[in-house]
């Protein structure tokens, strides 16, 4: 899936379960839609068995391949860049984690909860914390606690990285807020990845702060307990990231992480690969 250009939501058609070789053969490009969509993430929203795609602009929902619906305001009154997609409830329905039109990070409650139809009926905005007009969200559970916690760090100001606590009745209940650090900023929406990096069980988070910071780090916050409340920062880089991804690469046996600057500074923006070689910190590598 890519969005981003003019608003324009597209999927690129892997060659190869017709038989040709993808690193050799073209990928048929397919038009989605047009809808706000500086960020894009996919889940199956309405429970029909297809991928549906979240933007800023709201929900695509797919009718098939080529055929495919927008659901946004009023229904899901969402505003600027920040996606994540989560089961916050825990009932196994898909949520979405975004700023709200009044700059608040909130949960949009799927309608399938109450049996609803999140095509045709309201998702309600739970407030999760007072953010930013623009945040980098991640989702994930970091006090193994069963429930899954937002991540949340400022995109385009100074603010910190911080985790809120997923309590026991997230539509009512207060999310406790976590300070991780807090001179992290200017960090790209995809720029917060969660990843058990060092093998301990605990999940760690990897950032990338964009060049247009004054630190420009590159780095992994290590969780050193099962509660989340104390972390070890590694800093990987002080030459600067934008949408960083993780995952394992070629031999790797452990997540390692892809990054790029976006070099409209003009800072050099060439792909680096960090191989996270082993349980040791020291061991992450560029390469």
């Amino acid at each position: 899936m890519i969005g981003g250009l003019d608003n324009e939501v597209v999927w690129l058609e892997n060659p190869l379960p017709s038989g040709k070789d993808p690193y050799q053969s073209p990928w048929t490009l397919h038009t989605i839609g047009t809808a706000p969509s500086h960020d894009v993430v996919v889940a199956d929203m309405d429970g029909d068995g297809k991928t549906d795609v979240i933007a800023n602009g709201g929900v695509l929902f797919q009718n098939g391949p080529d055929s495919w619906v927008l659901v946004g305001r009023p229904l899901i009154d969402r505003n600027a860049e920040g996606t994540m997609v989560g089961n916050i409830v825990g009932d196994s329905v898909p949520d979405i984690i975004a700023p709200d039109a009044r700059h608040r990070l909130v949960w949009f409650e799927n309608p399938r909860h109450r049996r609803g139809d999140p095509r045709t009926q309201a998702w309600t905005p739970h407030v999760i914390a007072v953010g930013f007009e623009r945040m980098a969200i991640a989702v994930a559970d970091l006090n193994h606690d069963g429930r899954l916690d937002v991540m949340m760090a400022p995109m385009y100001h100074e603010g910190g990285l911080v985790w809120l606590e997923n309590p026991p009745d997230p539509r009512h209940g207060n999310w406790v807020r976590h300070e991780i650090d807090s001179s992290i900023n200017f960090v790209h929406q995809g720029s917060l990845q969660v990843a058990d990096f060092n093998g301990d069980g605990n999940l760690d988070i990897a950032f990338a702060e964009q060049e247009q910071s004054l630190t420009r780090r590159v780095g992994v916050f290590y969780s050193n307990d099962r509660e989340g409340q104390a972390w070890t920062l590694q800093v990987l880089a002080r030459t600067g990231g934008h949408n960083i991804k993780v995952g394992r690469i070629g031999r790797d046996t452990r997540p390692s992480i892809l990054n790029a600057n976006h070099g409209f500074f003009g800072v050099p923006n060439p792909l680096e690969v960090w191989h996270n070689l082993g349980p040791a910190m020291k061991e992450i590598q560029r390469r």
